[in-house]
């Protein structure tokens, strides 16, 4: 049984990592062309704007913290692989995810994204061959 921080501490770090890097990345366009971008992505990303380089850098450095936390597990793990919260939603579901949704509902995979460890998480209840699966002879 291994227990690592909790997701929402993943999450926040991931999020200000993320969002920064995405609002920077656009603020060109966002400044000169704002309204070609949809109400999605404008929620999802324009409240980056508010973080600043500390939080970055604190956020970077938090990030950092828990890579060496991960790496000690995979020394003395050969694999960590986290329950499955059952099957994703439908690709159609994505767009009716909101800034708030978006904001406070971390996943599993936010673990594995923030430390860049490997990731593993199979369908569950599903025998190999229903969940896409396939062993290689």
């Amino acid at each position: 049984d291994v227990r690592v921080r909790s997701l929402h501490e993943y999450y926040a770090v991931r999020i200000l990592l993320t969002e920064n890097e995405l609002f920077a990345r656009h603020q060109h366009l966002l400044r000169d062309r704002a309204g070609d971008f949809g109400d999605h992505y404008l929620g999802r990303t324009l409240a980056a704007c508010l973080f600043t380089a500390s939080d970055y850098l604190a956020a970077q450095r938090e990030r950092r913290r828990m890579i060496e936390e991960i790496d000690a597990l995979h020394h003395r793990y050969d694999a960590l692989i986290p329950t499955g919260s059952g099957p994703a939603p439908h690709m159609s579901a994505h767009r009716h995810i909101g800034a708030r949704q978006k904001w406070s509902s971390p996943s599993m995979g936010t673990v594995f994204s923030v430390t860049g460890a490997p990731a593993l998480a199979p369908a569950p209840g599903r025998p190999p061959a229903a969940s896409g699966w396939h062993a290689n002879p």
